[in-house]
């Protein structure tokens, strides 16, 4: 028996009636229509009462349907939780809700999210009901992209480009599960994540000494070092290094230095523990030994001295500019500046090492995928396309396991700062090269005395 009846509204128009959970009639007006297409509305609408009974998911063939009733209609589904709240909804409140809706994601992120949002506003406008864009209206949105999507009218990267239409393409595939929609216009549109090869630059090491020895602070000194010969993300992973982190060792096989690196970016991930363990690697030992002598007594973090780090949160999504000291050392020592400053100083070393440890060991030092790494880091140099030919050249990387000192001298300590042998460094428990970083390590709640240079 069919859970609602059509009854007449007035003389020339019907009505659908139907009884709710209490017993209580309730009709709403379907307006001027025969008795035919009422019957054929009651058929879809006595499914609409089953679903909401039941608390399942609409169908998309239901969904579909709803989306091409009047907005009288539609507004009346709506009223009485026929339909979900968000059916319906505008481009614009659908894209606001989502992004608030996602409490998760990094500051960076939403900047990069509201880029496009702002984006699609524009172009599609505000009001646009979500299920009314097409496939084609997509591809009309990446064409405005590649003309005038830039500012002053000029055409955006094809990398920026398709970063945006992927960015699109995942808010509509949170409307498709959440039902606003029956298809997402941006599934066929291309969206790849590309790569400007254009701007990979291998660095070889003889020229990051040459900046480096024009730069006036140790902090300054370390932060690249870290980035060439440590490859650790810059300025995220070297704001949070502390000196807890790090032991040196005694060089030996018993006691071999390492560092326990934050993984910042990384670590929301599942599968990606909070630390990850590299070698204190000899081209990086010198900067690590004077940093330690130079900074005061007490100093948590490496890296301390700085206004850019010491004034803001080190653990935050903020931006940081730490790369004017190092353009302005490379045009002191003469060098011509290379883009993506520390991006490919990590992707270099990502490189040099690759050379000489097996995959798996180089992607855990640096904290990427395989594919991450294949299609943003690794490099092809000169080296690898003279070794292919059978030549033998002296490399222009300094090698990663054992660094002559005549090309990274040592710094000498200032007559201020005591010697590294005279610095008592904190014993801790993960110091000892059998055990991994403690949990309290992991936390803001690490014991004062056991996380700062030295004890008082």
């Amino acid at each position: 028996m069919s859970s609602s009846y059509i009854g007449k509204q007035s003389r020339n128009t019907l009505k659908i009636c139907w009884r709710l959970a209490d017993k209580t009639r309730t009709s709403f007006s379907l307006g001027r229509c025969t008795m035919k297409v009422a019957r054929e509305f009651q058929v879809r609408f006595d499914k609409l009462l089953e679903y909401r009974s039941l608390g399942a998911t609409l169908p998309a063939e239901t969904i579909e349907w709803a989306n091409r009733l009047n907005d009288g209609i539609r507004k009346n589904l709506l009223h009485h939780r026929l339909l979900p709240a968000t059916h319906g909804s505008s481009l614009g409140d659908w894209l606001d809700n989502y992004s608030e809706s996602r409490k998760s994601v990094s500051n960076s992120t939403r900047v990069k999210w509201d880029n496009t949002i702002k984006r699609m506003k524009t172009f599609f406008g505000e009001d646009m009901k979500l299920h009314a864009i097409t496939p084609g209206d997509a591809f009309r949105f990446r064409e405005q992209l590649k003309t005038t999507g830039n500012r002053g009218g000029t055409p955006l990267a094809d990398a920026s480009v398709n970063r945006h239409c992927g960015i699109a393409s995942q808010f509509f595939n949170a409307a498709l599960k959440s039902r606003l929609t029956t298809e997402n216009p941006f599934a066929d549109i291309d969206k790849t994540n590309l790569v400007n090869r254009n701007r990979q630059q291998y660095v070889p090491a003889e020229t990051v000494e040459k900046v480096i020895a024009e730069i006036s602070t140790w902090q300054m000194r370390l932060y690249v070092a870290l980035a060439r010969y440590g490859g650790l993300r810059c300025p995220s992973e070297p704001a949070v290094l502390r000196w807890v982190d790090v032991h040196f060792g005694d060089g030996t096989s018993t006691d071999p230095g390492f560092i326990m690196v934050s993984n910042v970016k990384t670590r929301h991930h599942p599968t990606v523990d909070d630390y990850r363990k590299i070698p204190l690697f000899q081209e990086l030992l010198p900067y690590l030994q004077e940093a330690w002598e130079q900074s005061k007594e007490g100093a948590v973090f490496v890296i301390e001295g700085v206004k850019a780090l010491d004034h803001r949160r080190r653990n935050s999504d903020a931006k940081v500019n730490l790369t004017s000291a190092v353009e302005n050392a490379q045009k002191r020592a003469g060098v011509m500046p290379w883009p993506k400053q520390m991006q490919n100083l990590r992707s270099t070393r990502q490189t040099e090492l690759e050379d000489h440890y097996a995959t798996h060991v180089v992607n855990y030092w640096m904290n990427n995928s395989v594919r991450v790494a294949q299609k943003h880091y690794l490099q092809i140099t000169d080296e690898h396309h003279l070794a292919g030919c059978g030549i033998t050249a002296e490399s222009k990387a300094v090698s990663p396991a054992v660094t002559a000192a005549s090309i990274i001298p040592i710094h000498a300590p200032s007559a201020k700062t005591q010697t590294l042998e005279n610095k008592a460094f904190p014993v801790t428990d993960h110091h000892d090269p059998s055990q991994e970083m403690p949990k309290w390590a992991m936390r803001d709640s690490n014991p004062r005395h056991l996380r700062c240079k030295r004890s008082a």
